[in-house]
Order: C-alpha cells, then sequence, then structure tokens
C-alpha cells in the first residue's frame, strides 16, 4: 500500500513540475514573442480550414490561461508531496512512537 502512495505521489510531483515548467516557458514565450505567437496560432488556424483568428488583445487571456495551468501544476505537485508525507508517518508510525516513549521514559 505505501509503495503505491508512494509512488503515485512521486509521478504528481513529476507532472506537477512539468505543468509548471511548460506554463511559464509559455508565458515567457506569450510575453517575448506576442505577435509571432497570435501570427502562427492564426496561420495554422487558417491552412487547417478554420474561419476564425486570434485578435493581438487575446494575448492577456493566453498568459491567464498559462497562470491556470501553473497553479493546476503547483497544486498537483503539493498534493504529491502531501502524499510522500503521509506514506513516510504510515510506514514510520511505530518507529516514532518508540521512539517518542523511550524519550518520555527518560523524562526528556
Amino acid at each position: 500500500m505505501y509503495v503505491f502512495v508512494r509512488f503515485t505521489g512521486y509521478v504528481l510531483v513529476f507532472f506537477g513540475l512539468l505543468l509548471m515548467l511548460a506554463s511559464f516557458v509559455t508565458a515567457v514565450y506569450i510575453i517575448v514573442q506576442g505577435a509571432t505567437f497570435i501570427n502562427s496560432l492564426n496561420t495554422y488556424l487558417l491552412s487547417s480550414g478554420g474561419t476564425s483568428v486570434f485578435p493581438k488583445e487575446a494575448l492577456p487571456y493566453f498568459a491567464l490561461t498559462t497562470m491556470f495551468v501553473f497553479m493546476t501544476g503547483l497544486f498537483g505537485a503539493a498534493f504529491g508531496q502531501l502524499m510522500l508525507v503521509f506514506a513516510d508517518i504510515g510506514r514510520n508510525s511505530r518507529e516514532t512512537n518508540i521512539i517518542l516513549r523511550s524519550l518520555r521514559n527518560r523524562g526528556i
């Protein structure tokens, strides 16, 4: 059981960090190369048979979307860390109780 919780915790931390990194890089790219991003997106949409294009005023909405993706990755990584802590506490609770009782018996 602890192995599965620990593995899931590692996977959540990894994918959370990956989401945070991807959204941060995308946000920096949108800020630095905003016009290029909009032009390439509109070129792709028009070449694939679509008729809608994004105006340059849509850049703050893309940045807001990257912020939400960043926050999702942050919460995912935090939940993975929490799972790792719970797995460690569950695994070491008996040893922790023995240590605390021995300290109490010594009068510390």
